[in-house]
């Protein structure tokens, strides 16, 4: 199959070429590269922000249609082997919206298998104590892009 638009107009050729070639890395690195990372510095940011251990076993990421799949997210009791808070599978996904408001805003977002194990020690504290401390400290104002 010829097309005489493409064979007439070189410069046509090349920036479609360009811009398709372009268009297909970016949904490479979307699929193939960019869970891996993501997973990486999220469980570490987690770990980091609540010192406690954070497992996420897979993530997935659509570039196309702007979702986000966790499964086996696990978040251990502070020196214990036990999981404090653990999901099962966790799907989420972006609205249009979101391009609109300059800001993230979910279209839908289901959660499969969740687990809490909230403990009352003897002083009368909880074992989420620590977290909803650190919840509640004032932060930076909402991530815009």
């Amino acid at each position: 199959m010829k097309l005489p638009l493409l064979t007439q107009r070189p410069k046509l050729r090349k920036f479609l070429l360009w811009t398709g070639g372009g268009f297909l890395a970016l949904v490479l690195f979307g699929f193939l590269a960019l869970p891996p990372i993501v997973k990486h510095f999220a469980a570490k940011a987690l770990e980091e922000k609540f010192h406690r251990p954070v497992t996420i076993r897979e993530l997935g990421i659509n570039p196309l249609n702007l979702s986000v799949k966790v499964a086996g997210f696990s978040m251990k009791e502070r020196g214990a082997s036990e999981p404090f808070f653990a999901i099962d599978e966790l799907y989420a996904s972006l609205g249009v919206a979101s391009i609109r408001e300059g800001a993230p805003v979910l279209h839908e977002i289901r959660v499969k298998a969740p687990y809490f194990k909230i403990v009352r020690a003897e002083n009368g504290t909880y074992n989420i104590d620590d977290i909803v401390a650190e919840l509640l400290k004032p932060s930076d104002p909402p991530a815009r892009f």
